[in-house]
């Protein structure tokens, strides 16, 4: 995923629908079903806590059936050994995307990044994953963060921070909001090919409270680099997702020409 890219699917990021759902046949079956239609309008399917505890890697291998590419997004945050552990078995799943909380610190970053070469190893046959760190959750504010946690600084700055950690780190890059995105690239030196996931992009049509604090549309997002954008609720029907998608390729022929 890069800023060359005019595929607007490589872009787009669906998060499976969080419904309780009791029967696990069932539960495969319906989500199965949810993201078939979106196939013209969506790369990338982001499979979250509850849908991963409910169904394991059935969830994963189901979806991979159907030719998207897989976002893992349990999040880890452990003991090195332990996020180690996880992450090889993530790896060995053939996902192209996994993610680790920055805020586990770099000695267990480094034991996800020893995870993954090892199982890469071992299973010479897998793709390699990006492995991203997340740097500041979209549903934080400042004065949470300052005030309730007690991480002093803004949030641009604490961003950076881990930002260089991913780096120091060898992560292929970071989640963060869009709006800590083009102060990174401004400021971190990071690579070239570092990839920014982005949560919380909400097209200009989207009007729907929700727990996101810090949120952009697609425009603003891919003009400030993004390499994937998460959208939730904007993706909800076929329709919203095909809105999603014009607004996105929109975007991407606006930055190609800019930068032609």
């Amino acid at each position: 995923m890069n800023d060359t890219e005019v595929d607007p699917r490589k872009y787009i990021i669906k998060a499976l629908d969080d419904k309780p759902l009791d029967d696990e046949n069932e539960a495969l079956d319906k989500y199965l079903r949810e993201v078939i239609p979106f196939m013209d309008y969506v790369g990338i399917i982001k499979i979250g806590k509850r849908a991963f505890t409910k169904l394991g890697p059935r969830i994963v291998k189901g979806i991979q059936k159907l030719g998207f590419d897989i976002f893992l997004d349990l999040k880890f945050n452990d003991i090195p050994e332990t996020v180690k552990s996880a992450v090889y078995e993530a790896t060995c799943l053939g996902v192209q995307i996994i993610n680790v909380h920055a805020m586990g610190g770099t000695v267990m970053m480094e034991y996800a990044v020893a995870g993954r070469e090892e199982a890469l190893k071992e299973h010479p046959e897998l793709s390699r994953p990006l492995l991203i760190a997340v740097t500041v959750l979209t549903s934080w504010s400042q004065k949470r963060i300052n005030e309730e946690l007690l991480i002093p600084g803004t949030i641009n700055e604490i961003a950076e921070h881990f930002a260089i950690m991913a780096k120091n780190c060898r992560f292929d890059g970071i989640v963060c909001s869009i709006n800590e995105l083009q102060y990174l690239q401004s400021r971190c030196h990071l690579p070239r090919d570092f990839s920014y996931i982005t949560p919380g992009t909400r097209p200009d049509w989207h009007e729907e409270d929700d727990d996101q604090e810090r949120t952009a549309t697609p425009e603003i997002a891919i003009r400030n680099g993004t390499s994937g954008m998460v959208m939730g609720r904007p993706l909800a029907t076929v329709e919203a997702a095909k809105k999603s998608y014009d607004e996105v390729e929109k975007a991407l022929i606006a930055k190609a020409a800019e930068i032609d």
